[in-house]
Protein backbone atom coordinates (compact mmCIF):
# COMPACT_ATOMS: atom_id res chain seq x y z
CA UNK A 1 0.00 0.00 0.00
CA UNK A 2 1.22 3.48 -0.82
CA UNK A 3 0.78 6.71 1.05
CA UNK A 4 0.71 10.34 -0.06
CA UNK A 5 4.44 10.81 0.63
CA UNK A 6 5.36 7.80 -1.51
CA UNK A 7 3.09 9.05 -4.31
CA UNK A 8 4.62 12.53 -4.16
CA UNK A 9 8.15 11.23 -4.67
CA UNK A 10 7.03 8.69 -7.29
CA UNK A 11 5.34 11.46 -9.29
CA UNK A 12 8.69 13.23 -9.37
CA UNK A 13 10.34 10.01 -10.59
CA UNK A 14 7.70 9.70 -13.35
CA UNK A 15 8.33 13.31 -14.32
CA UNK A 16 12.07 12.64 -14.55
CA UNK A 17 11.52 9.49 -16.62
CA UNK A 18 9.96 11.54 -19.44
CA UNK A 19 13.35 13.13 -20.14
CA UNK A 20 14.29 9.82 -21.81
CA UNK A 21 11.32 9.92 -24.19
CA UNK A 22 13.47 10.28 -27.30
CA UNK A 23 16.76 8.67 -26.28
CA UNK A 24 16.06 5.59 -24.15
CA UNK A 25 14.37 3.42 -26.81
CA UNK A 26 14.30 0.46 -27.18
CA UNK A 27 14.80 0.53 -23.42
CA UNK A 28 11.94 1.89 -21.31
CA UNK A 29 11.78 5.38 -19.85
CA UNK A 30 12.69 5.15 -16.15
CA UNK A 31 12.99 7.77 -13.42
CA UNK A 32 14.49 7.53 -9.94
CA UNK A 33 14.50 9.67 -6.77
CA UNK A 34 16.51 9.04 -3.58
CA UNK A 35 15.19 10.52 -0.34
CA UNK A 36 17.04 10.89 2.98
CA UNK A 37 15.55 12.70 6.00
CA UNK A 38 12.60 13.86 3.88
CA UNK A 39 14.95 15.56 1.42
CA UNK A 40 15.67 14.54 -2.18
CA UNK A 41 19.40 13.80 -2.29
CA UNK A 42 19.59 12.15 -5.71
CA UNK A 43 17.66 12.16 -8.98
CA UNK A 44 18.15 10.39 -12.28
CA UNK A 45 16.60 9.08 -15.44
CA UNK A 46 17.60 6.80 -18.29
CA UNK A 47 18.48 9.34 -20.98
CA UNK A 48 20.20 7.32 -23.68
CA UNK A 49 20.15 3.68 -24.70
CA UNK A 50 23.44 2.02 -23.77
CA UNK A 51 24.24 4.59 -21.09
CA UNK A 52 23.67 4.58 -17.32
CA UNK A 53 20.22 3.72 -15.99
CA UNK A 54 18.13 6.02 -13.78
CA UNK A 55 19.20 4.41 -10.50
CA UNK A 56 22.90 4.84 -11.29
CA UNK A 57 22.49 8.55 -12.06
CA UNK A 58 20.56 9.05 -8.82
CA UNK A 59 23.09 7.10 -6.72
CA UNK A 60 26.00 9.07 -8.22
CA UNK A 61 24.26 12.30 -7.25
CA UNK A 62 23.39 11.11 -3.74
CA UNK A 63 26.87 9.71 -3.02
CA UNK A 64 27.26 8.77 0.69
CA UNK A 65 23.79 10.17 1.48
CA UNK A 66 22.32 7.08 -0.22
CA UNK A 67 23.26 4.94 2.82
CA UNK A 68 20.07 4.30 4.80
CA UNK A 69 17.94 6.26 2.30
CA UNK A 70 14.77 5.37 0.39
CA UNK A 71 14.93 4.93 -3.36
CA UNK A 72 11.87 5.52 -5.56
CA UNK A 73 11.96 4.08 -9.06
CA UNK A 74 9.30 3.82 -11.77
CA UNK A 75 10.39 0.34 -12.96
CA UNK A 76 11.79 -2.65 -11.08
CA UNK A 77 15.62 -2.37 -10.98
CA UNK A 78 17.28 -4.61 -13.55
CA UNK A 79 18.96 -7.78 -12.35
CA UNK A 80 20.88 -8.69 -15.50
CA UNK A 81 23.87 -7.45 -17.46
CA UNK A 82 23.00 -5.88 -20.79
CA UNK A 83 24.65 -2.74 -22.17
CA UNK A 84 25.26 -1.83 -18.52
CA UNK A 85 25.61 -3.76 -15.25
CA UNK A 86 22.69 -4.77 -13.02
CA UNK A 87 21.24 -1.79 -11.15
CA UNK A 88 20.11 -3.98 -8.27
CA UNK A 89 23.75 -4.63 -7.29
CA UNK A 90 24.52 -0.90 -7.20
CA UNK A 91 21.44 -0.24 -5.03
CA UNK A 92 22.49 -2.93 -2.55
CA UNK A 93 26.11 -1.77 -2.42
CA UNK A 94 25.05 1.85 -1.80
CA UNK A 95 23.32 0.82 1.44
CA UNK A 96 19.77 1.80 0.42
CA UNK A 97 17.37 0.53 3.11
CA UNK A 98 13.99 0.88 1.34
CA UNK A 99 13.08 0.63 -2.35
CA UNK A 100 9.68 1.81 -3.60
CA UNK A 101 8.78 0.46 -7.05
CA UNK A 102 5.93 1.65 -9.26
CA UNK A 103 5.80 -1.20 -11.79
CA UNK A 104 7.34 -4.59 -12.41
CA UNK A 105 9.66 -5.22 -15.36
CA UNK A 106 8.05 -7.58 -17.96
CA UNK A 107 11.45 -8.55 -19.38
CA UNK A 108 11.88 -12.24 -18.44
CA UNK A 109 15.51 -11.48 -17.53
CA UNK A 110 14.14 -9.33 -14.69
CA UNK A 111 10.42 -9.92 -13.96
CA UNK A 112 10.60 -10.24 -10.17
CA UNK A 113 14.29 -11.13 -9.91
CA UNK A 114 15.21 -7.55 -9.03
CA UNK A 115 12.72 -7.49 -6.16
CA UNK A 116 13.90 -10.89 -4.96
CA UNK A 117 17.57 -9.86 -4.84
CA UNK A 118 16.73 -6.66 -2.96
CA UNK A 119 14.72 -8.56 -0.38
CA UNK A 120 17.40 -11.22 0.01
CA UNK A 121 19.84 -8.38 0.79
CA UNK A 122 17.56 -7.26 3.63
CA UNK A 123 16.13 -4.22 1.84
CA UNK A 124 12.48 -3.36 2.45
CA UNK A 125 10.60 -3.32 -0.89
CA UNK A 126 7.27 -1.58 -1.46
CA UNK A 127 5.53 -2.22 -4.78
CA UNK A 128 2.48 -0.87 -6.58
CA UNK A 129 2.85 2.91 -6.06
CA UNK A 130 1.32 4.74 -9.07
CA UNK A 131 1.65 1.56 -11.12
CA UNK A 132 -0.63 2.55 -14.01
CA UNK A 133 0.88 6.01 -14.35
CA UNK A 134 4.35 4.47 -14.54
CA UNK A 135 3.32 1.75 -17.00
CA UNK A 136 1.67 4.36 -19.23
CA UNK A 137 5.15 5.78 -19.90
CA UNK A 138 6.12 2.65 -21.83
CA UNK A 139 3.18 1.00 -23.65
CA UNK A 140 5.44 -0.37 -26.37
CA UNK A 141 7.93 -1.92 -23.96
CA UNK A 142 5.14 -3.77 -22.15
CA UNK A 143 3.47 -4.73 -25.42
CA UNK A 144 6.66 -6.23 -26.84
CA UNK A 145 7.19 -8.50 -23.83
CA UNK A 146 3.57 -9.26 -22.94
CA UNK A 147 2.07 -9.60 -26.45
CA UNK A 148 5.19 -10.26 -28.55
CA UNK A 149 4.30 -7.32 -30.81
CA UNK A 150 4.85 -3.56 -30.79
CA UNK A 151 2.27 -0.99 -29.70
CA UNK A 152 0.64 0.47 -32.82
CA UNK A 153 -0.46 4.11 -32.91
CA UNK A 154 -2.11 5.58 -36.02
CA UNK A 155 -1.78 9.32 -36.63
CA UNK A 156 -4.51 11.18 -38.49
CA UNK A 157 -4.92 14.85 -39.39
CA UNK A 158 -8.47 15.69 -40.34
CA UNK A 159 -11.23 18.26 -40.62
CA UNK A 160 -14.06 18.67 -38.15
CA UNK A 161 -16.26 16.50 -40.39
CA UNK A 162 -13.73 13.66 -40.32
CA UNK A 163 -12.06 14.19 -43.71
CA UNK A 164 -8.35 13.62 -44.35
CA UNK A 165 -8.09 14.83 -47.98
CA UNK A 166 -10.05 15.99 -50.99
CA UNK A 167 -11.00 13.35 -53.55
CA UNK A 168 -8.29 14.82 -55.80
CA UNK A 169 -5.76 13.74 -53.16
CA UNK A 170 -5.08 17.30 -51.99
CA UNK A 171 -4.37 17.28 -48.24
CA UNK A 172 -1.65 19.87 -47.50
CA UNK A 173 -2.49 21.30 -45.15
CA UNK A 174 -5.65 20.55 -43.18
CA UNK A 175 -4.13 20.95 -39.72
CA UNK A 176 -2.07 23.85 -38.35
CA UNK A 177 1.70 24.31 -38.14
CA UNK A 178 1.40 23.79 -34.35
CA UNK A 179 -0.27 20.43 -34.88
CA UNK A 180 2.35 19.36 -37.39
CA UNK A 181 5.11 20.39 -34.97
CA UNK A 182 3.45 18.26 -32.28
CA UNK A 183 3.48 15.28 -34.65
CA UNK A 184 7.28 15.53 -34.70
CA UNK A 185 7.36 14.72 -30.98
CA UNK A 186 5.30 11.56 -31.52
CA UNK A 187 7.49 10.52 -34.43
CA UNK A 188 10.56 11.08 -32.25
CA UNK A 189 9.31 8.74 -29.50
CA UNK A 190 8.39 6.02 -32.02
CA UNK A 191 10.85 3.29 -32.95
CA UNK A 192 9.34 2.94 -36.43
CA UNK A 193 6.99 4.83 -38.76
CA UNK A 194 4.91 2.83 -41.23
CA UNK A 195 3.46 4.16 -44.47
CA UNK A 196 2.34 2.78 -47.83
CA UNK A 197 3.41 3.08 -51.45
CA UNK A 198 0.12 4.87 -52.20
CA UNK A 199 0.89 7.57 -49.60
CA UNK A 200 4.46 8.07 -50.82
CA UNK A 201 3.35 8.25 -54.47
CA UNK A 202 0.65 10.79 -53.57
CA UNK A 203 2.58 13.00 -51.11
CA UNK A 204 6.28 12.19 -51.67
CA UNK A 205 6.59 12.38 -47.87
CA UNK A 206 9.91 12.19 -46.01
CA UNK A 207 8.65 10.81 -42.65
CA UNK A 208 11.62 12.17 -40.75
CA UNK A 209 11.89 13.72 -37.30
CA UNK A 210 12.63 17.43 -37.55
CA UNK A 211 13.30 20.16 -34.97
CA UNK A 212 13.55 17.77 -31.99
CA UNK A 213 17.04 18.15 -30.45
CA UNK A 214 18.73 14.84 -29.69
CA UNK A 215 16.06 12.72 -31.37
CA UNK A 216 17.08 9.64 -33.36
CA UNK A 217 15.50 9.01 -36.73
CA UNK A 218 12.99 6.17 -36.39
CA UNK A 219 13.07 3.26 -38.79
CA UNK A 220 10.89 4.10 -41.81
CA UNK A 221 8.80 1.15 -43.03
CA UNK A 222 7.29 1.33 -46.51
CA UNK A 223 4.51 -1.16 -47.26
CA UNK A 224 4.90 -1.85 -50.98
CA UNK A 225 3.42 -5.21 -51.97
CA UNK A 226 3.88 -4.56 -55.70
CA UNK A 227 7.24 -2.78 -55.40
CA UNK A 228 5.86 0.23 -57.29
CA UNK A 229 7.31 3.18 -55.33
CA UNK A 230 9.54 5.35 -57.56
CA UNK A 231 13.19 4.94 -56.57
CA UNK A 232 13.56 8.72 -56.72
CA UNK A 233 11.09 9.26 -53.84
CA UNK A 234 12.33 11.55 -51.06
CA UNK A 235 11.76 8.93 -48.35
CA UNK A 236 14.80 6.94 -49.54
CA UNK A 237 17.31 9.81 -49.43
CA UNK A 238 16.65 10.95 -45.86
CA UNK A 239 18.90 10.38 -42.84
CA UNK A 240 18.29 7.01 -41.23
CA UNK A 241 17.10 3.74 -42.70
CA UNK A 242 14.09 2.87 -44.85
CA UNK A 243 12.82 -0.72 -44.93
CA UNK A 244 10.61 -1.72 -47.87
CA UNK A 245 8.21 -4.58 -47.05
CA UNK A 246 7.36 -6.50 -50.22
CA UNK A 247 5.48 -9.68 -51.04
CA UNK A 248 7.59 -12.83 -51.00
CA UNK A 249 5.25 -14.46 -53.55
CA UNK A 250 5.06 -11.64 -56.10
CA UNK A 251 8.79 -10.95 -56.48
CA UNK A 252 11.91 -13.06 -56.83
CA UNK A 253 14.91 -12.25 -54.67
CA UNK A 254 16.75 -11.22 -57.85
CA UNK A 255 14.01 -8.73 -58.80
CA UNK A 256 14.01 -7.28 -55.27
CA UNK A 257 17.80 -6.89 -55.29
CA UNK A 258 17.73 -5.25 -58.73
CA UNK A 259 15.14 -2.73 -57.54
CA UNK A 260 17.03 -2.03 -54.30
CA UNK A 261 20.31 -1.43 -56.15
CA UNK A 262 18.74 1.47 -58.05
CA UNK A 263 17.81 3.34 -54.86
CA UNK A 264 20.05 6.01 -53.35
CA UNK A 265 20.25 5.88 -49.54
CA UNK A 266 20.16 3.32 -46.74
CA UNK A 267 17.42 0.98 -47.93
CA UNK A 268 16.65 -2.65 -47.10
CA UNK A 269 13.97 -4.77 -48.74
CA UNK A 270 12.32 -7.53 -46.72
CA UNK A 271 10.07 -10.17 -48.29
CA UNK A 272 7.10 -11.07 -46.10
CA UNK A 273 4.10 -13.35 -46.45
CA UNK A 274 0.84 -12.16 -48.00
CA UNK A 275 -2.72 -11.88 -46.75
CA UNK A 276 -5.52 -10.97 -49.18
CA UNK A 277 -3.11 -9.86 -51.91
CA UNK A 278 -1.19 -7.54 -49.58
CA UNK A 279 1.86 -7.90 -47.33
CA UNK A 280 0.66 -9.39 -44.03
CA UNK A 281 0.83 -6.71 -41.33
CA UNK A 282 1.12 -9.38 -38.62
CA UNK A 283 4.25 -10.68 -40.36
CA UNK A 284 5.67 -7.15 -40.26
CA UNK A 285 4.83 -6.82 -36.55
CA UNK A 286 6.69 -10.09 -35.89
CA UNK A 287 9.72 -8.79 -37.83
CA UNK A 288 9.63 -5.49 -35.91
CA UNK A 289 9.43 -7.33 -32.59
CA UNK A 290 12.64 -9.20 -33.46
CA UNK A 291 14.23 -5.80 -34.08
CA UNK A 292 13.24 -4.68 -30.52
CA UNK A 293 10.76 -2.11 -31.84
CA UNK A 294 8.45 -0.91 -29.05
CA UNK A 295 6.17 1.71 -30.60
CA UNK A 296 5.06 1.97 -34.23
CA UNK A 297 3.34 5.01 -35.72
CA UNK A 298 1.16 4.60 -38.82
CA UNK A 299 1.04 7.54 -41.22
CA UNK A 300 -1.02 6.39 -44.17
CA UNK A 301 -4.33 6.76 -45.98
CA UNK A 302 -7.92 5.75 -45.25
CA UNK A 303 -7.69 2.32 -46.92
CA UNK A 304 -4.68 1.15 -44.91
CA UNK A 305 -5.83 2.61 -41.59
CA UNK A 306 -9.33 1.20 -42.09
CA UNK A 307 -8.00 -2.28 -42.90
CA UNK A 308 -5.87 -2.30 -39.73
CA UNK A 309 -8.79 -1.04 -37.62
CA UNK A 310 -11.06 -3.79 -38.95
CA UNK A 311 -8.41 -6.41 -38.13
CA UNK A 312 -7.97 -5.04 -34.60
CA UNK A 313 -4.28 -4.22 -35.19
CA UNK A 314 -4.33 -0.57 -34.09
CA UNK A 315 -3.93 0.09 -30.37
CA UNK A 316 -4.33 3.86 -30.33
CA UNK A 317 -5.49 6.68 -32.58
CA UNK A 318 -3.67 10.01 -32.43
CA UNK A 319 -6.08 12.38 -34.13
CA UNK A 320 -5.56 16.07 -34.90
CA UNK A 321 -8.83 17.85 -35.74
CA UNK A 322 -8.91 21.23 -37.47
CA UNK A 323 -11.99 23.48 -37.11
CA UNK A 324 -12.76 23.16 -40.83
CA UNK A 325 -15.47 21.46 -42.90
CA UNK A 326 -14.37 19.83 -46.17
CA UNK A 327 -17.76 18.60 -47.35
CA UNK A 328 -18.76 15.78 -49.66
CA UNK A 329 -15.96 15.89 -52.24
CA UNK A 330 -13.45 14.56 -49.72
CA UNK A 331 -12.17 11.33 -48.17
CA UNK A 332 -13.16 10.06 -44.74
CA UNK A 333 -10.53 9.21 -42.13
CA UNK A 334 -10.86 5.43 -42.45
CA UNK A 335 -12.36 3.06 -45.00
CA UNK A 336 -14.52 0.67 -42.94
CA UNK A 337 -16.77 -1.26 -45.35
CA UNK A 338 -17.57 -4.05 -42.88
CA UNK A 339 -19.64 -1.78 -40.60
CA UNK A 340 -23.33 -1.80 -41.60
CA UNK A 341 -25.15 -1.32 -38.30
CA UNK A 342 -24.64 0.92 -35.29
CA UNK A 343 -23.83 -2.02 -33.01
CA UNK A 344 -20.92 -2.97 -35.29
CA UNK A 345 -19.03 0.19 -34.39
CA UNK A 346 -15.40 0.15 -33.30
CA UNK A 347 -15.49 1.49 -29.75
CA UNK A 348 -12.71 3.66 -28.38
CA UNK A 349 -11.82 5.25 -25.06
CA UNK A 350 -10.51 8.80 -24.74
CA UNK A 351 -7.07 8.94 -23.16
CA UNK A 352 -6.62 12.70 -23.51
CA UNK A 353 -8.03 15.72 -25.33
CA UNK A 354 -5.73 18.74 -25.76
CA UNK A 355 -5.78 22.00 -27.68
CA UNK A 356 -2.76 22.26 -29.99
CA UNK A 357 -2.64 25.72 -31.54
CA UNK A 358 -5.94 26.20 -33.36
CA UNK A 359 -6.59 22.43 -33.50
CA UNK A 360 -7.61 19.72 -31.05
CA UNK A 361 -5.60 16.54 -30.40
CA UNK A 362 -7.40 13.37 -29.35
CA UNK A 363 -5.69 10.25 -28.06
CA UNK A 364 -8.07 7.32 -28.26
CA UNK A 365 -7.39 3.80 -27.00
CA UNK A 366 -8.81 1.24 -29.43
CA UNK A 367 -7.44 -2.16 -28.35
CA UNK A 368 -8.20 -3.87 -25.06
CA UNK A 369 -4.47 -3.75 -24.30
CA UNK A 370 -4.39 0.04 -24.74
CA UNK A 371 -7.46 0.50 -22.54
CA UNK A 372 -6.03 -1.62 -19.72
CA UNK A 373 -2.54 -0.18 -20.01
CA UNK A 374 -3.70 3.42 -19.74
CA UNK A 375 -6.43 2.82 -17.14
CA UNK A 376 -5.57 5.09 -14.19
CA UNK A 377 -8.92 4.65 -12.42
Amino acid sequence: MSNNIDEMYMRQAIHLAKQGEYGAKPNPMVGCVIVANQQIVGEGCHLQYGQAHAEIHALQQAKELAKGATLYVTLEPCAHTGKTGPCVNAVIQAGIKHVVIAAGDPNPQVNGKGVQLLQEAGILVTQGVLTQEAKALNPGFYSRFQRSRPYVRAKLGMSFDGKIAMKTGESQWITSTDARADVQKWRARSCAIVTTAATVIQDDCRLTVRDIPGAKQPLRILFDTQLKTPQSSQIFSQAGKTVVAVSCTKHTSQAISAWQNKVQGEVECIALSEENEHVDFNALLAWLTEKTVNEVMIEAGAQFVGALLEKGLIDELLVYVAPKLLGNNSISMAHLPSIHQLNENIQGKYLSIDKIGTDARFRIAISDFARRHHDHS
